[in-house]
């Protein structure tokens, strides 16, 4: 947090570190102090991880990284915002895929077809219940499916998305009497209050299934929501098709790589991958 002589804040930024992806949840400035160089201080100090020199490297990349291991510098921004987006891309965080926000009631149900009858969907506390180690299993098949995609595990936001009362589920094959060693496929988020994410397949066609098992499994009220990438297509026609609709301008993912998972991993928000 920077602050100001009167030691009133003039601004904050939260960044998180998993396994060497680094992502900015928010940076805030106040209107009074914007283009002093709170926002270049606030970066510094977050991407350093402690106290820096003001101006710090003009690009921290992946390969000149502030502090080893971070392999990966990323974020989500609002498109309508392009003096914040210059300050992030010339860190490194360079706009590249657009993510949109769909709302709506499901209406057309084949959109979001059942799964191949192959693969099943089994709630997180089944594959907890399945023996004494369950809840070990269901933390490595999460932190496998997500080092897979996006190169680091992070069992934090797994954990806040189920005290915040999501239901998760993990896709895998149909085994004998749905053996605990079945190869998985991804997972999938619903809720109540129907928001949607975050979402991961290992093959993208399998997205549409996963909306499907997501609002089919999870009790809701109303209408349904899901940040959807552009380049997750598939789980944007199928949300389209089913009736829901693009609402307001769309945000930005900023990402330090060329290479990036969002074809496969659909986040929960802007504010967290």
């Amino acid at each position: 947090m920077a602050t100001d002589g009167d030691d009133e804040a003039c601004g904050f930024a939260s960044a998180t570190v998993r396994e060497g992806l680094w992502f900015l949840a928010m940076l805030f400035v106040r209107p009074g102090t914007q283009a002093a160089g709170v926002g270049q201080a606030l970066m510094d100090r977050a991407q350093a991880g402690r106290d820096v020199d003001p101006g710090g490297p003009a690009v921290p990349g992946p390969d000149q990284p502030f502090d080893t291991g971070i392999h990966t510098w990323g974020m989500c921004t609002d498109a309508a915002q392009p003096i914040s987006n210059g300050l992030y891309a010339r860190r490194g965080m360079v706009p590249r895929i657009p993510v949109w926000r769909l709302v709506g009631e499901v209406r057309r149900w084949s959109a979001v077809p059942p799964l191949p009858a192959s693969l099943e969907a089994v709630p997180f506390e089944r594959i907890e219940a399945e023996g004494p180690d369950g809840g070990r299993r269901l933390a490595d098949l999460l932190d496998g499916l997500d080092r897979e995609l996006i190169g680091s595990a992070h069992p934090a936001e797994h954990a806040y998305l189920r005290r915040e009362g999501r239901s998760g589920f993990i896709v895998r094959e149909r085994g004998e009497a749905g053996a605990p060693g079945s190869r998985v496929h991804g997972y999938v988020y619903g809720s109540g209050g129907g928001r949607l994410g975050p979402m991961v397949a290992l093959d993208p066609s399998l997205h549409a299934g996963l909306i499907g098992v997501a609002v089919r499994e999870t009790p809701m009220l109303g209408a349904v929501a899901m940040w959807v990438p552009g380049t997750a297509d598939r789980a944007m026609r199928a949300l389209l098709d089913a009736g829901l609709r693009m609402e307001g301008f769309p945000g930005l993912i900023c990402w330090s790589r060329a290479d990036h998972p969002f074809e496969q991993y659909v986040p929960i928000s802007l504010a967290l991958v």
